[in-house]
């Protein structure tokens, strides 16, 4: 089971899972609002993205337990999952996940990144998206866009801003007392690389390193969430694990299935 990054379609994870799927059964899936999939009354919060996992899941008649996968923010969501329903869960693999702690990002002292990132940004900019028309959305994306891609970036439900309640959620979890001791595998970006991007953009090297620091720290707690948690770094690789080190992620899996945590 794969849960994606905020504003991720699943096709990004096709190439990867085909490496995969003659031998395993895999699950990809559009949140709610995402691609095909219809809006919800819910809010979008990680406990709503959690339920409406869970009801999906039940609806499949999915076996439990099984191995689940998230990258970014889709990884905060996986964690709510995990705490919610444990005894669904036999091996949690978080690939450059969000940390609940991510607001620490912001008070490190780097006030040029803070600017190119603050989260109120990218609020706004959602909302605005959000109530743009189809045609509208077109006109913001290149011409040569594959026309699921397509399809995906031009419906304003996307927009319906997960970001809003990204640290309304982090501070939720924060709550909810501890992790179930489970295999955690953390797939980490490698610092040196996703620092660059910063810096051509225009962020001072200082900041830019010192934020990835901060992120590889993160990364590190997140792989103590259980007894059983190990942490990997991709080397090579940006935020983009599964499109910049697909081997990668396809080893840990390959790990998971030996261990018997795939259904």
């Amino acid at each position: 089971m794969i849960e994606t990054g905020i504003g991720c379609p699943y096709y990004e994870w096709r190439s990867l899972c085909e490496h995969l799927a003659s031998d395993y059964r895999i699950l990809l899936y559009h949140r709610q609002g995402y691609g095909k999939s219809p809006e919800s009354i819910r809010p979008r919060d990680t406990i709503s993205i959690s339920v409406e996992l869970h009801e999906l899941l039940l609806s499949l008649e999915v076996n439990f337990p099984f191995t689940l996968l998230g990258h970014s923010y889709g990884g905060l969501c996986a964690q709510h999952f995990t705490r919610l329903f444990p005894h669904l869960v036999k091996h949690l693999i978080l690939v450059d996940s969000t940390s609940k702690n991510f607001m620490t990002l912001y008070e490190l002292g780097t006030p040029v990144l803070n600017s190119y990132i603050a989260l109120e940004q990218m609020i706004e900019a959602n909302k605005v998206r959000s109530t743009k028309t189809q045609a509208e959305l077109t006109n913001e994306i290149p011409s040569d866009t594959v026309e699921e891609m397509k399809a995906f970036l031009t419906s304003p439900l996307l927009y319906q801003d997960e970001f809003s309640l990204w640290e309304h959620s982090s501070e939720t979890m924060k709550k909810s007392g501890p992790f179930p001791d489970l295999p955690l595998t953390i797939i980490a970006r490698a610092p040196e690389v996703s620092a660059l991007p910063f810096i051509k953009h225009g962020i001072p090297a200082e900041e830019a390193y010192r934020y990835e620091q901060r992120w590889h720290e993160l990364q590190q707690e997140l792989s103590r969430l259980s007894k059983k948690g190990e942490m990997v770094i991709a080397k090579g690789s940006d935020h983009e694990i599964h499109l910049d080190r697909p081997d990668q992620v396809i080893e840990c899996l390959l790990k998971s299935k030996k261990s018997g945590a795939w259904t």
